[in-house]
């Protein structure tokens, strides 16, 4: 016979397990992932994230969402195609439209960034996608048409982080690097935690020959985005001796996982190097640096 205090004890247990054991529904694994998105628990959100979809593929906010932490993590393919999803399903084109457009900036996919539909956004994100239009055409040497629609950009929404940081670009591009490191100041203090920005503030330090700065910013970066393998490669240039080795064994990783064969990481060093400056490099460059999920894609103005 059991014992009346046992049998309390395992059908207790057998509550708890049983608790456990339950399935989550798509919706409650979603409310999951947004308190831990509030509480920038990012990786546990992107699981719970997941796990939403796996329950619901039709689930437009888990898509958006997921898109969006790729993106701020710099996996720029992934965030593509779950954007992409997101739209199809339905989700609002002010959110996806300009987060779907740096996606594609950093994959240097320049002729979808041109056909992406801006009649439909309010001011604000219309003006944002502008300003990427104004870099992919920068991009592009189109410099009358990027200049038209960066003005246009900030003339529609001056206090867009992102249109600012459009602009910090250009002016880096056109080696105006004091005039960018004021943008990209202005950026950061809207927005501290913002990576991209941090990733160019480090490349305008690294060219201003400000090497520690440039590091503190590459580091700061890359913790915000694991997948940037540009600011990865740039930062072990400017870092101590102890700094690089344990950056050179890091790219090794981010080499492998964002599936870029080890001859193309030495021969983008190689293209960092290259000092020529002539247009061929400088468009060689361009083309290199928005691989592997790179936003900043402008540092053809440092060679």
């Amino acid at each position: 016979m059991i014992h009346p205090i046992r049998k309390l004890g395992l059908a207790a247990l057998l509550a708890t397990l049983a608790a456990c054991g339950a399935e989550l529904t798509s919706e409650e694994h979603l409310a999951k992932a947004r308190e831990f998105f509030e509480a920038a628990q990012y990786d546990s959100a992107i699981i719970e994230l997941k796990n939403a979809l796996q329950k619901d593929k039709g689930a437009a906010e888990a898509r958006w969402l997921l898109g969006s932490l790729q993106l701020q993590r710099g996996e720029m393919d992934s965030a593509e195609k779950e954007l992409r999803q997101a739209s199809r399903l339905g989700w609002a084109a002010d959110d996806v439209t300009p987060a779907l457009a740096r996606a594609l900036l950093a994959q240097g996919k320049f002729v979808p960034i041109r056909e992406l539909d801006t009649g439909r956004l309010s001011p604000v994100p219309q003006a944002e996608v502008y300003a990427i239009q104004a870099l992919a055409e920068h991009a592009q040497g189109e410099s009358e048409a990027a200049a038209e629609l960066i003005a246009r950009a900030s003339s529609q929404a001056p206090d867009s982080v992102n249109v600012m940081l459009a602009n910090a670009r250009i002016l880096a591009s056109r080696g105006e690097m004091e005039q960018a490191l004021q943008a990209l100041d202005a950026v950061l203090a809207k927005e501290p935690k913002h990576g991209p920005a941090l990733a160019l503030k480090g490349d305008v330090l690294a060219y201003l020959e400000q090497p520690e700065q440039a590091l503190a910013a590459y580091t700061a970066a890359l913790e915000l985005q694991p997948g940037n393998f540009n600011a990865r490669l740039r930062s072990s240039k400017v870092g101590s001796k102890q700094d690089q080795i344990r950056i050179a064994i890091d790219q090794s990783r981010s080499c492998t996982a964002c599936q870029i064969p080890p001859i193309n990481c030495a021969r983008r060093s190689a293209s960092f190097r290259d000092k020529r400056g002539d247009r061929q490099t400088r468009q060689h460059f361009s083309q290199g640096g928005i691989q592997c999920g790179d936003p900043d894609i402008f540092l053809n103005s440092l060679c």
